[in-house]
């Protein structure tokens, strides 16, 4: 009996392999189609693994929704794939519904949002969301302003080369904002060089 259940168990690891490989080949023939401006060949592969919970395929509808590649640009419709992809982890998702609360676009402003999105994405280590988590504080935007926490996320965005935030980290060093003022960093270098 408990050979069989092994077997039968295994089995069922290898049919969901299969499966999960299936669709990771679809969801890149996909890629490809968008890349070379096939944008409807890229929605046909996309749509039905987003409706599965495919979160790459959602977010990929969000972002062809949002700019209207192939569809008719629709906010409340690029809304829904990120929002279900960002359920399931998807950090792009996450910076992109950041991105729409920041700005309003299709959505009421909501900095509080912004800021939950954005922080969800940054602690997953995306660059782009660390970057405006750094603004955030920087600005006062939804959170108290704070020197010492735009650096701090500034920085972590800058160290994976995001150039925006090593501009930000020279600018806070040299004027100094709160912080000790340096007149010569590395992120000079990143400015002079990046």
């Amino acid at each position: 009996m408990k050979v069989i259940n092994i077997c039968s168990l295994g089995l069922a690891v290898m049919v969901w392999s299969a499966v999960a490989r299936g669709n990771e080949i679809q969801f890149e023939a996909g890629m490809l189609a968008y890349q070379s401006q096939q944008y409807q060949t890229a929605y046909n592969y996309w749509l039905p693994l987003a409706r599965q919970g495919d979160a790459n395929a959602q977010n990929s509808l969000g972002l062809m929704y949002l700019n209207g590649d192939g569809v008719a640009q629709n906010y409340a419709t690029a809304i829904h794939w990120f929002s279900e992809a960002a359920s399931r982890g998807q950090r792009e998702a996450e910076r992109m519904l950041g991105l729409l609360y920041l700005e309003g676009n299709g959505v009421e402003r909501n900095y509080f949002a912004a800021f939950d999105f954005f922080y969800h994405a940054a602690a997953d280590g995306d660059a782009e969301a660390q970057h405006h988590l750094g603004l955030m504080y920087l600005e006062g935007l939804g959170v108290s302003q704070n020197y010492i926490k735009a650096m701090k996320w500034f920085k972590r965005s800058a160290d994976q080369g995001y150039a925006e935030a090593q501009q930000f980290v020279d600018l806070l060093l040299r004027e100094g904002h709160g912080l000790r003022r340096v007149p010569f960093s590395k992120t000079t270098i990143w400015s002079k060089y990046g």
